[in-house]
């Protein structure tokens, strides 16, 4: 996500999975006790074939530009 500060300069700021699902509106608790299962909401609403609680790179790009695009 890019923010824009005073000096219109572009920021860019990297999310971690769990900041990923907190945006995404689990919350925090949840995140903490549930986290397979968060992941594998999430791979649902992205239509996956294969639904299981690995974090790839893939899954966390295509998780990325689902939040930010």
């Amino acid at each position: 996500m890019e923010l824009i500060d005073l000096n219109k300069k572009k920021i860019n700021k990297k999310y971690n999975l769990n900041e990923m699902l907190a945006l995404y509106g689990f919350h925090k608790s949840y995140i903490k006790k549930y986290k397979k299962f968060c992941i594998k909401a999430v791979k649902r609403s992205l239509n996956y074939k294969d639904i299981n609680h690995s974090q790839s790179k893939k899954f966390l790009k295509d998780f990325y530009n689902l939040l930010f695009n």
